[in-house]
């Protein structure tokens, strides 16, 4: 890795507040950083925390982007710079007085068009299965996919039993039809439970599947892996876009990395079976 190698990106302005649309000819137009070695290791420092935590963006102050306007002097004005950091991207921001808020921003750039080593292949070892951790890990997503089924189920059950008693409540008297809208109700009060809690379940499995897959084999969205099947002994090499699990069976998606070591155009999927075949 270079340690001098210079990024530039633009700049979008971000308008919070009309009245103040009129100063925009102070915002600046580039923005450039560094890509050093302890900015790449405070970005995979932060990733973790996105993993630990299930956190969509950590956001903190730094000193390591420099702003301009076009290619002139550097941009001279008292600026309060922040580094956005997510599972597969990076974007800087700032502010200036009279704004109190963040007013422009970089476009997001993502790490793989920045970082040199995150286009290096990451081999998945299957071993590293066998962990404890690793398998708590895998024990608690297969639960809550359980949970998840049955939930589905029942949500479904529920949906047949409301057809008929709104068919009925259409055919009855209007005594026996007071009685139908209050059973139509409470039919819809748990459906709605049912339908938030599935998705609160969907959200847990896919935050443990990050886990898993950053914690267990080190990888995190668009790195760039390569799998040997136990059965096929067939290699399979793409990009880590998304996962999902089905029935103890961990997949992999993302586009296919070619011969000649660049990405392709094709959509290839990596199948892992994470418990054994009932």
């Amino acid at each position: 890795m270079n340690q001098n190698e210079l990024i530039c990106a633009g700049v979008n302005e971000l308008y919070q507040d009309k009245q103040l649309q009129h100063q925009s000819g102070i915002s600046p137009s580039l923005c450039m950083f560094e890509l050093t070695d302890a900015l790449l290791e405070l970005i995979e420092a932060k990733q973790e925390l996105l993993v630990e935590h299930d956190l969509a963006e950590v956001t903190l102050r730094t000193t390591s982007a420099k702003w301009y306007f076009q290619l002139t002097d550097r941009y001279h004005h008292e600026v309060d710079t922040f580094i956005h950091i997510r599972s597969d991207s990076i974007s800087f921001s700032g502010k200036q007085k009279p704004f109190k808020t963040i007013h422009f921003s970089t476009p997001t750039i993502l790490l793989t068009s920045i970082n040199k080593d995150a286009t290096t292949l990451h081999p998945i070892q299957l071993d590293k299965l066998a962990k404890p951790y690793a398998k708590s890990l895998i024990n608690k997503i297969q639960s809550l996919h359980d949970e998840c089924n049955d939930t589905s189920d029942l949500y479904w059950e529920l949906d047949a039993v409301f057809e008929s008693v709104k068919s009925l409540d259409e055919k009855v008297t209007n005594n026996l039809s007071f009685k139908c809208d209050l059973a139509l109700l409470n039919i819809n009060d748990e459906s709605n439970r049912l339908s938030n809690r599935q998705q609160e379940i969907e959200l847990e499995i896919e935050h443990l599947l990050t886990r898993l897959v950053k914690q267990v084999f080190g990888i995190t969205k668009g790195d760039w892996i390569s799998y040997v099947s136990p059965v096929t002994s067939e290699v399979s090499r793409l990009r880590y876009d998304d996962s999902h699990y089905y029935k103890g069976s961990l997949t992999i998606l993302g586009v296919g990395i070619t011969k000649a070591g660049v990405l392709g155009k094709r959509e290839q999927v990596i199948h892992i079976d994470l418990l054994p075949s009932s």
